[in-house]
C-alpha cells in the first residue's frame, strides 16, 4: 500500500504543478498582450484620438448610453436562449 501512496502523491504533484504551469503562461500571455496593446496604443494615439490623460478615461455618458440601450436587448436574448437550453437540458 505504501507504493501506491507514492505513485499517488507523485500524480497529485505533477498535477498542481502543471495547473500551476497553465495558470502562469496565463498570466505572463494576458500580461505581454496587455503591455503590446498599451504599446500599440501609445504610438497611433493620433489615429484614435486618445492621449492617455485621467480624463481620457472618463466615460461619455452619451456613448455609455447608447452601450446600455445595445447591451440590454443582448443580455435579455442571451438570458432567454441560455434558460432555454437548460429547460430543455433537464
Amino acid at each position: 500500500m505504501a507504493h501506491s501512496d507514492t505513485i499517488k502523491s507523485a500524480n497529485l504533484s505533477k498535477t498542481k504543478a502543471l495547473r500551476f504551469g497553465a495558470a502562469l503562461a496565463t498570466v505572463i500571455g494576458q500580461g505581454t498582450s496587455f503591455a503590446l496593446s498599451i504599446v500599440y496604443l501609445y504610438r497611433r494615439r493620433e489615429m484614435f484620438h486618445f492621449d492617455f490623460r485621467p480624463e481620457s478615461f472618463r466615460p461619455d455618458a452619451h456613448t455609455m448610453g447608447r452601450l446600455v440601450g445595445l447591451g440590454i436587448p443582448m443580455s435579455i436574448q442571451s438570458m432567454s436562449v441560455n434558460l432555454s437550453k437548460t429547460v430543455l437540458m433537464s
